[in-house]
């Protein structure tokens, strides 16, 4: 998955930002497999009754959400990333440049 390789090396870059995976419709098995093989930079945790996206208000994944240092979601982007997306979308939550 492309999105989390970019999501992994931003986690790396942006150490002052804090990543957080919400894994959502898929069982834990299946999620220590995937994180194994492709690795992480940042914590992945199940919402194996959906409580989390329901809070959220997720209608598919991917979805992401960026919350500023308040708690505040500043941004939402609903498909898959890639890095220029999350720089743009990281600098808009810490009130940078669109």
């Amino acid at each position: 998955m492309e999105e989390h390789a970019a999501l992994t090396a931003a986690a790396r870059t942006f150490r002052e930002v804090q990543f957080l995976g919400i894994v959502y419709e898929d069982d834990e098995a299946t999620t220590r497999a995937f994180l194994a093989e492709r690795g992480s930079s940042y914590p992945s945790l199940l919402d194996p009754e959906g409580r989390a996206a329901i809070a959220y208000g997720v209608f598919g994944v991917p979805e992401t959400f960026f919350i500023d240092g308040a708690g505040r979601i500043v941004e939402k982007h609903v498909g898959p990333l890639d890095r220029g997306t999350i720089a743009t979308l990281i600098a808009r939550t810490k009130g940078g440049a669109p």
